[in-house]
C-alpha cells in the first residue's frame, strides 16, 4: 500500500534502506539537534552534549538502534536535509521488549508525516530479528503532539509518573505509553479493512 495516494511523496528509513547511507550521519545529526534546539531537552536533562560524547552514545556496543526518517517529494533525491527526525531504540531485550523514543523537526509537527514515519518503522520493530512484544516510552505531559501520534498509532498510555525530568527551569512530569505487538496487528490489520 503506498503511503501517499498520488505517489508524489515517499519516505524511506536510514539505515534499512539502502538510498539513505550517508557518510558524517552522526556529525550531521548533532548539528540538526543543536539547531532545533532539542539536544539539551532530549539527552541531557539541560546540560550540554559535545559531538565526542554524542558520536560515543551510538557506539555499538551501546546497543541502540537509530532509525532516520526521511522526507521528499518524488524528483528529490535523498538527502539528509530531508531528514524528518529520529527515532532510537534503547533497552532493547530482543524478542520481548524496548524502550523507544522519537523527535521530528518543528516544520513536520502537526502533519501526518510522522505518523507515516512511525508506522513504516513499526513492524521492523515488531518483526524478526527484533521480533518485540513490547515496546514503551516517556512523553513530556504538556506534549499534545507527541501524546496524540502515540494514540493514532494504538499506543496505551498508561500513567503519569510526576517529577521526572529535571531541567533548568524545574522538574516536570512525564506520561509512559506502551504498545504491544498484539495492540499493534490490531490497530494494521484495522486500518487495511
Amino acid at each position: 500500500t503506498p503511503l501517499h495516494p498520488n505517489h508524489q511523496e515517499n519516505i524511506s528509513i536510514a539505515p534499512y534502506d539502502e538510498t539513505c547511507a550517508h557518510p558524517g550521519t552522526l556529525v550531521q545529526l548533532w548539528t540538526f539537534l543543536q539547531q532545533e534546539s532539542f539536544m539539551q531537552y532530549v539527552w541531557t536533562n539541560g546540560k550540554p552534549l559535545g559531538l565526542n560524547a554524542f558520536i560515543r552514545y551510538w557506539a555499538p556496543e551501546s546497543g541502540r538502534l537509530l532509525f532516520l526518517p526521511l522526507y521528499r517529494a518524488y524528483w528529490q533525491p535523498d538527502t539528509f536535509e530531508n531528514m524528518m527526525g529520529l527515532l532510537w531504540v534503547d533497552h532493547l531485550e530482543l524478542g520481548h521488549k524496548a524502550s523507544v523514543h522519537f523527535v521530528f523537526r518543528r516544520k513536520y509537527w502537526g502533519k501526518d508525516r510522522p505518523f507515516m514515519a512511525i508506522q513504516k518503522i513499526l513492524p521492523v520493530l515488531f518483526a524478526p530479528p527484533l521480533d518485540l512484544q513490547l515496546i514503551y516510552g516517556m512523553v513530556h505531559v504538556n506534549n499534545r503532539m507527541a501524546l496524540a501520534l502515540l494514540r493514532r498509532i494504538g499506543a496505551t498510555i498508561a500513567c503519569e509518573v510526576p517529577l521526572w525530568f529535571k531541567h533548568d527551569d524545574g522538574q516536570y512530569g512525564m506520561k509512559l505509553g506502551y504498545l504491544t505487538r498484539a495492540q499493534f496487528e490490531e490497530a494494521h490489520h484495522g486500518s487495511h479493512q
